[in-house]
């Protein structure tokens, strides 16, 4: 019974003390510089860029600031946000994320892997249609075109 009043009282200090920050380093700056630049100095950098991206993320806010403008006091507000049952629907939030983020990698990957191949063609196109043109003057002019990307406007040579 003892341990499980000592890990509430840490529990409630630890959501008091995140509370406090938030209301004086967080919620007064527009952005995320100048939240880092007048962080609490006994917050080391990397914990408190977590709580910025947590603060921000749009499901915390709206979830926060409906319970906030349904009258519910700050505290009540906090408490309701981190709930047990809350967890869950949490856990379930960031699977889905990750889901998200490992298709747009899958993505992102499959189309470096078709410009890679692209460029291959290039290459060999290049290579064919003129004799006289070497392998390094075909880098040089992917290379260029990486850079200054064609357009409708550009001249066709």
């Amino acid at each position: 019974m003892e341990t499980k009043f000592i890990v509430q009282s840490v529990r409630d200090a630890w959501k008091h003390f995140k509370t406090k920050i938030k209301h004086k380093y967080f919620l007064p700056y527009e952005n995320v510089e100048h939240m880092l630049k007048n962080r609490p100095k006994r917050v080391p950098p990397s914990e408190f860029i977590r709580l910025i991206l947590y603060w921000s993320h749009p499901l915390i806010q709206e979830a926060y600031e409906c319970r906030q403008s349904s009258g519910e006091i700050e505290k009540e507000a906090f408490q309701s946000l981190f709930e047990k049952e809350q967890q869950g629907r949490h856990q379930e939030e960031v699977s889905a994320l990750q889901s998200q983020l490992g298709a747009v990698q899958t993505q992102q990957q499959q189309q470096a892997e078709q410009i890679h191949g692209l460029r291959k063609m290039v290459k060999l196109l290049l290579l064919h249609s003129g004799p006289d043109i070497r392998p390094e003057e075909v880098e040089a002019l992917l290379q260029d075109a990486q850079h200054f990307p064609i357009d409708e406007n550009s001249a066709l040579i």
